[in-house]
């Protein structure tokens, strides 16, 4: 059976494709995938169940909205958009502990290699008035936004490693002590499988 040679539909007869319009050669494509549109960087018609890859905002909001969910595939774009929310997230809260912390240790006396005697010996009066507040309130943000979207990154991760058709059970290696952070960023950037897999439909990105 021929097949379009844009879109990948099964073609019966005609000199045009009935789901795509596209003119059809002679014999068509032996391959519905060789040429066709069931990637990732293409429109999404030639499967009507592909899930469309989201902007930059509407990543964010599939994040919480897929909490739980280790279904489907996730792009490479749906991953790193929102690894740049999470990082600009908690970039302040991050610089504003690092700073009143900095400033605790350098006005308190404690040289930079006795950092670890100064933790043992922790005097919250080294404190200037208003530093300690801060630095109390920025931890606590980091560690609650961090438990919050630990579940949801967690299954992020999952649909990211099925999109290339590796199972799930992969992303154990991203909490690897000293490995983990490169696994991370090497899933984010493994090419996708053209086409459908074993997990579902490739995302497309809407013309």
């Amino acid at each position: 059976m021929p097949y379009c040679p844009q879109c990948g539909t099964e073609i019966s007869g005609g000199s045009f494709c009935p789901q795509c319009g596209a003119q059809i050669g002679a014999f068509g494509a032996e391959n519905p995938y060789a040429l066709g549109t069931q990637t990732q960087y293409v429109g999404s018609f030639a499967d009507p169940n592909a899930p469309p890859i989201p902007g930059f905002v509407g990543a964010y909001a599939k994040f919480w909205k897929n909490f739980g969910n280790i279904e489907g595939r996730a792009s490479r774009r749906e991953f790193w958009y929102v690894y740049i929310w999470n990082f600009f997230i908690l970039l302040p809260f991050v610089a504003a502990f690092i700073y009143v912390l900095v400033r605790a240790l350098t006005e308190g006396g404690v040289p930079f290699d006795d950092a670890d005697d100064y933790f043992e010996h922790f005097d919250p009066s080294m404190f200037a008035p208003g530093q300690l507040a801060v630095g109390v309130v920025s931890l606590v943000v980091i560690g609650l936004y961090s438990l919050a979207q630990f579940v949801p990154w967690v299954c992020l991760l999952v649909r990211r490693v099925h999109d290339f058709n590796v199972t799930g059970w992969l992303t154990i290696l991203c909490f690897v002590p000293r490995i983990g952070g490169l696994a991370q960023l090497i899933f984010g950037l493994i090419t996708p499988t053209r086409g459908p897999n074993k997990y579902g439909p490739a995302p497309a990105k809407k013309r």
